[in-house]
């Protein structure tokens, strides 16, 4: 193993076998002035890969935490505090990701999982080559019927590491759901919260809860179906009234 140092920094050429380095510094690789406690500098394909090939449950390739106070982010570029930070803006030609999940092979598969408000621009897989079998909605107002809207509060005491909203919330349940538009319902599971973040030697804070979840979005075009429906009743209406006068 070879190891440059410069200005508080150390700089690892190679790690081979077993060996390994614990450095109080910086550490930089394929980089002489590392920025950042790890400084990762690289023209191949993938900058960095991590693989877990442990079986047990509750794994992690990578885990990302900040626990700094809220004032110690950056305001107006990071905002706050970031766990993980991804961002693709230098290649001018291609497809840019600035983070890619993709989860398959499990009971249960979500890409991302996020415990706490989410904010983006959101597109789903809508083109017709992706698709078989493709035929109208019918009786789509008879299906928005049997819905039954509900206003609530959630349990944020009792649940408080899914982060749930505060105050009057309105929307559906699962449960129901599920007896009418079964598509639009998938069981998830959050993960345990472990003392100081380590899921090795910490003890469960909190256990990890199953619950049913709701894709809001398939039920758009049901209730664009359910006006198009009605609008069609309320031609026919209009041509009777028209055709008495």
């Amino acid at each position: 193993m070879r190891r440059f140092r410069k200005s508080n920094s150390v700089v690892i050429g190679s790690i081979n076998g077993t060996n390994s380095a614990t450095v109080s510094a910086k550490v930089g690789i394929g980089t002489t002035a590392p920025v950042y406690t790890l400084d990762v500098v690289s023209s191949d394909a993938r900058t960095g890969n991590f693989y877990n090939t442990a079986i047990w449950v509750d794994n992690y390739a990578v885990t990302g935490n900040c626990q700094n106070s809220a004032a110690m982010g950056m305001e107006g570029v990071y905002g706050g505090q970031c766990g993980v930070y991804g961002e693709s803006n230098y290649c001018c030609i291609g497809n840019r990701y600035g983070v890619y999940g993709t989860a398959t092979g499990g009971a249960t598969n979500w890409a991302g999982y996020f415990n706490g408000a989410v904010f983006g621009t959101s597109y789903t897989t809508s083109d017709r080559k992706l698709k078989r079998d493709i035929q109208p909605l019918e009786h789509a107002s008879a299906l928005l019927a049997r819905l039954k809207p509900a206003s609530y509060y959630y349990r944020t005491d009792e649940y408080s590491q899914l982060n749930l909203a505060e105050g009057l919330q309105y929307g559906l349940l699962a449960d129901e759901v599920k007896e009418i538009v079964p598509s639009a319902v998938k069981k998830a599971k959050s993960l345990p919260v472990y003392e100081n973040h380590d899921a090795s030697t910490g003890k469960v804070t909190a256990p990890a809860v199953e619950f049913d979840a709701l894709n809001y979005t398939e039920l758009i075009p049901i209730m664009i179906a359910t006006i198009q429906e009605q609008q069609q009743q309320i031609n026919h209406l209009t041509e009777l009234l028209e055709g008495r006068k």
